[in-house]
């Protein structure tokens, strides 16, 4: 396996993604990967073995910029605010590691899959309400926090969310919203996963136990398996 950074721009702030790929790989699908609140650091490494069996060259995008990863937890919702703040910087910035998977020799433009977990999650949602050409998006444990649900009809691929059915930070409520949206939108192949008895970051095995976060090894499991298969019939 082969890891090098990728130097990218997003407007002023440069950014370092991680390229994750086999050694003599040559042309194939590429996916994008958007980890938690953490930062760029190879995580979850586990998630991207399983991409990389799969023959997939991934970029894990650097959010915060300078390949930054968070000191602590407060440092890190700093950073994600900042991000979050507006619609256009935050689609701005995972639309720049897009450009940068894009345009990798190789991989084929059009065999495009992303996924993104917690913050991730939301942020590979901004991508494919930005109306970007990725054949299928994953949201793992995702929020709908700062996000634009009016934008939905510019989705372009598939869409495959899963949720934890005890997670506070995607509630019932949201659920439904999501998929409320989906249908007005005229979102053609679209599906949303709940796991019972599971609280949010259920992929993460860092997670603390505690009323909102929690690791669940078999939703865990599942949801990697759910996203082998999305990816598997839209890029391949």
């Amino acid at each position: 396996m082969k890891t090098e950074t990728l130097e990218y721009p997003d407007g002023n702030t440069k950014c370092k993604g991680i390229l994750v790929y086999e050694e003599g790989r040559t042309s194939g699908a590429g996916v994008l990967l958007a980890p938690d609140i953490r930062g760029v650091g190879l995580r979850p490494q586990a998630h991207i073995d399983l991409l990389i069996a799969q023959g997939y060259l991934v970029l894990v995008v650097d959010m915060y910029g300078d390949g930054i990863n968070i000191r602590d937890l407060e440092h890190g919702r700093q950073l994600s605010a900042a991000v979050r703040s507006t619609q256009n910087g935050w689609r701005n910035r995972i639309r720049a590691a897009f450009d940068a998977l894009k345009a990798q020799p190789a991989v084929a433009a059009t065999r495009i899959g992303a996924v993104g977990y917690c913050f991730g999650g939301g942020t590979m949602l901004q991508l494919a309400l930005s109306g970007a050409e990725v054949a299928a998006t994953v949201v793992m444990h995702g929020t709908l926090d700062g996000v634009g649900l009016e934008d939905v009809p510019q989705i372009k691929g598939r869409m495959l969310f899963c949720t934890g059915a005890d997670d506070p930070m995607f509630p019932a409520e949201k659920a439904a919203a999501m998929q409320t949206a989906l249908r007005a939108g005229g979102v053609q192949d679209w599906e949303m996963i709940t796991f019972g008895n599971t609280k949010h970051s259920f992929t993460n095995v860092a997670a603390p136990n505690n009323d909102v976060l929690a690791y669940n090894k078999i939703a865990d499991q599942r949801s990697q398996a759910a996203m082998l298969g999305i990816f598997k019939e839209a890029i391949g």
